[in-house]
């Protein structure tokens, strides 16, 4: 699930984003500030919450320590980060990445800024005796090159895939994750 999960965008990095509307063109991340690119970052993409991140929903999770870790495949269109882990930890409610895998896909919006999706996780929260797996695909986050390159969820939705009544039909993602490596990196045509 992206969601709690996902983003975790967010992410990841959770490039995870804005409308497709507002995107446009090849997207990399690059090792410098230059338009376009003339040095596309490819590899290891590490992404680590500052703050809480929040599920909110009918039982309104927070963790406190989450996780993203990816592998960025070069100049896209969308830009492409395969997930290869996403994790979260000391939450407010038992919080399980069923499907630790996924794919962030990303794409220049504006200066240093990407907007996208996310897709391909599942996330199992059990909180006061309901189990519920949020997932699906994830937009509404920003990233924003520098040093560090942050993503931000703001009221991601996120659809229910598993559970009952309780669970509601989805939940709502908010998290900031500054991206730990490499640092810094900068979002570019």
């Amino acid at each position: 699930m992206f969601g709690l999960a996902a983003l975790a965008a967010v992410a990841a990095m959770a490039f995870v984003g804005a409308s497709s509307a507002m995107a446009s063109g090849s997207t990399a991340l690059c090792n410098n500030t230059s338009e376009p690119c003339n040095s596309v970052f490819t590899g290891h993409v590490e992404a680590k919450n500052v703050g809480t991140v929040e599920l909110l929903g009918v039982a309104n999770v927070k963790c406190t320590a989450s996780k993203i870790l990816g592998e960025a495949l070069g100049l896209g269109a969308p830009l492409v980060i395969h997930v290869s882990e996403l994790s979260f930890s000391s939450c407010s409610c038992p919080v399980n990445v069923v499907d630790k895998t996924g794919l962030i896909e990303g794409l220049w919006t504006a200066a240093d800024t990407a907007g996208g999706t996310a897709s391909g996780f599942e996330v199992l929260v059990e909180c006061i005796g309901v189990h519920c797996i949020f997932g699906g695909v994830a937009t509404g986050a920003v990233a924003k090159g520098g040093a560090p390159a942050t993503i931000t969820a703001k009221e991601v939705e996120l659809k229910r895939l598993a559970g009952g009544f309780f669970c509601g039909s989805k939940a709502f993602w908010d998290a900031t994750y500054e991206v730990v490596l490499p640092n810094p990196i900068h979002i570019a045509h």
